[in-house]
């Protein structure tokens, strides 16, 4: 079980009370990993989990065409990966390798959410949301350096 005051200054759960962090730490497990440990694999079908980052670092990456591993982000305490086949149950979009000695992940599985979900529906929606935040930043920064990159690469047009 994992202490909720290790939750309070994470996002991912920002907006809860103590008592809905209780409940959430409750069904939650932590995991110390070293560094170079995978945590999964692009295209691998694993655990429906969000990780937490409590400490160290998280490398996120893809292979291209060449067998080159590309970095997509390198992830700090209090980032969370793992969300989109948290959602949709399909293969991971990209590898995460520990890139720290003694990095130490929190997990959430799915089905552990949902039973929290079917007793205390808030909570759900509190996560939910700022799950939808975080990953709308996410999509914003990327529509900005898009366009950045699109303007460096083929001219600004002015008009």
């Amino acid at each position: 079980m994992i202490d909720a005051r290790d939750l309070e200054k994470i996002s991912l759960f920002e907006g809860l009370t103590n008592a809905e962090r209780d409940v959430i730490a409750s069904v939650m497990t932590r995991d110390t990993f070293p560094e170079g440990h995978v945590v999964y694999r692009e295209t691998e079908v694993g655990c429906a989990c969000i990780y937490i980052i409590r400490r160290g670092k998280v490398d996120v990456y893809k292979m291209n065409s060449d067998g080159e591993r590309l970095s997509l982000a390198v992830l700090k305490a209090g980032n969370f990966f793992g969300e989109f086949s948290f959602f949709d149950h399909k293969p991971h979009s990209a590898s995460t390798v520990v890139a720290s000695p003694d990095t130490v992940v929190l997990s959430l599985q799915r089905p552990d959410f949902d039973r929290v979900v079917e007793t205390h529906p808030m909570i759900g929606y509190k996560v939910l949301i700022n799950i939808i935040q975080e990953i709308s930043s996410v999509i914003r920064k990327m529509n900005a350096g898009y366009v950045d990159m699109t303007g460096y690469m083929f001219g600004r047009s002015k008009r």
